[in-house]
């Protein structure tokens, strides 16, 4: 498949060749070869040319946002269908906002109460010296907030709860 993206405003022709759990993506004329796993909602590791790496991918207000090492990209796509699947680092779209990695605590952007949207930062993690916002997967009000700053977290340790908007009388 080909798709047009702009990263980092930079446009960039890019076709994605899927083959079992390997892909060649063609950026600009350049193969990559790539075997990918996911770890946890939005968290992937992966060889590019037989080179590890973890990428931590969640949705953007436009497109989607890939942490990889200390560098974070931002990826547009003309048309939202074509973005990868990303996940929103968050939880599955259930309200759970849970840690796609371990870590510690260092931001908390929203209180019980709080109306957040999909996609907005819930809390933000350093895990690796790269700080990770967790966004929230769901439109809600904030139900719980089950960690504080200085918290250490791990995979899947559940970080807030949202109430889905829908829910609400």
């Amino acid at each position: 498949m080909e798709y047009q993206f702009t990263i980092d405003g930079v446009e960039k022709s890019v076709t994605v060749e899927k083959k079992g759990d390997d892909y060649t993506f063609m950026i600009d004329d350049t193969p990559f070869a790539v075997n990918a796993s996911p770890l946890s909602n939005g968290t992937f590791a992966f060889f590019v040319n037989n080179r590890s790496h973890v990428a931590i991918v969640s949705r953007a207000e436009r497109g989607i946002t890939i942490g990889l090492g200390s560098e974070t990209y931002h990826l547009e796509a003309a048309n939202d269908d074509d973005l990868p699947g990303a996940g929103h680092g968050g939880g599955d779209g259930n309200g759970a906002v849970e840690s796609p990695m371990p870590g510690t605590i260092v931001a908390i952007n929203v209180a019980e109460g709080d109306t957040v949207v999909s996609g907005q930062a819930v809390v933000v993690i350093e895990s690796m010296k790269m700080q990770n916002e967790i966004s929230a997967s769901i439109d809600g009000t904030v139900k719980t907030v089950n960690c504080v700053v200085g918290d250490q977290v791990g995979l899947g340790d559940l970080l807030a709860e949202i109430e889905p908007a829908e829910s609400k009388s």
